[in-house]
């Protein structure tokens, strides 16, 4: 089994498909999941709406969790667990995240501005309760 945390529409979902049994995408996000459902042709691949610090599957159920350009949301901690109770004795957590590093330039407010969506960026990233 397999499970994508943080799936989204289903864009890194579904390339699992062939290689598992069965496959199951979680998302925080309600709209997303109905999105991934749509769009999934695949027999073994189904989707359900759940933080990534409170996966529902099974203690040592899972050969391979993803996390795609989503663990920047994730409460650490509270994930790490989560993969460590769910992933079987040999499993694997392949996890890829962002952190977003912009600069604004606005006359003379460039530093100012560019201060701003640091902090701000510094928060999201702290707090798994901030989703855009």
């Amino acid at each position: 089994m397999a499970v994508d945390v943080g799936c989204g529409n289903g864009r890194y979902t579904l390339p699992l498909a062939p290689h598992f049994k069965k496959v199951l995408g979680v998302d925080i996000s309600e709209s997303q999941i109905n999105l991934a459902k749509q769009h999934t042709i695949a027999n073994n691949v189904s989707y359900m709406v759940a933080p990534a610090e409170k996966l529902p599957v099974n203690n040592a159920s899972v050969d391979l969790v993803t996390a795609v350009l989503a663990p920047h949301w994730f409460t650490a901690e509270e994930f790490g667990s989560e993969v460590i109770r769910v992933l079987k004795t040999r499993g694997c957590l392949a996890a890829h995240g962002i952190y977003p590093s912009t600069e604004i330039e606005f006359k003379e407010l460039s530093h100012d501005l560019t201060a701003v969506l640091s902090e701000v960026s510094r928060y999201k990233g702290e707090n798994t309760d901030v989703h855009s």
